[in-house]
């Protein structure tokens, strides 16, 4: 069936409440097995400028459960995810494709803002996480990986296992007390509780 809305209305077009304790969907699409080439759900927003959001997931209650789920149980040759963005750079102090802001009440002990696990075998030249800019020239100040962690008792990066490797030069600017590395001087790098000069600092 196809219905077609012409007349702008601010009236919601299909209301479901659900006011007592339910266990099943509210909503459930199923396919049969085969391979379709048609999208389950295709939300399709051409308005210029369009100022609302495609999809909207919100919550007040303290859940349990992930508010959005993804299984991909089945062998898959695609992202579970893909996000596409060729229609603009973004704006300033925003991210062009993917978005975190997480305020409210801190984090208890262990949780993370965002947290990559496996426990799969990597193949050759497999990483969990690859960050890579090939295309297009990059202006000053412009980097892969930024971290700018101004919390009081933060780090900006920690790694508790595994050989860090740097194929490329690494550039230290200036030590703990602000002072400017110097290769020969006491202003270095902390090494098991010692200052040492950063030329012992093997990379």
């Amino acid at each position: 069936a196809s219905y077609t809305i012409a007349q702008q209305t601010n009236h919601i077009l299909i209301d479901i409440d659900m006011l007592n304790v339910w266990t099943g969907n509210v909503l459930d699409i199923r396919t049969a097995a085969g391979a379709g080439t048609g999208d389950m759900v295709r939300l399709v927003m051409d308005g210029a400028g369009a100022g609302g959001q495609a999809l909207v997931a919100s919550s007040n209650v303290v859940f349990t459960s992930p508010m959005v789920d993804i299984d991909g149980s089945a062998a898959h040759t695609a992202a579970l995810v893909d996000i596409l963005s060729a229609g603009g750079a973004g704006a300033a102090g925003v991210a062009a494709a993917l978005n975190i802001n997480l305020t409210g009440a801190g984090l208890v002990d262990t949780a993370d803002v965002a947290r990559i696990a496996t426990t799969t075998s990597l193949a050759a030249d497999s990483h969990v996480l690859a960050l890579e800019q090939s295309v297009g020239a990059g202006t000053a100040g412009a980097h892969c990986l930024y971290v700018n962690a101004t919390g009081a008792n933060v780090e900006g990066i920690r790694v508790d296992a595994g050989v860090s490797t740097f194929d490329e030069t690494v550039t230290i600017g200036t030590a703990a007390n602000g002072a400017a590395m110097d290769p020969s001087g006491a202003n270095g790098v902390t090494y098991a509780g010692t200052a040492r000069p950063y030329k012992n600092l093997w990379l």
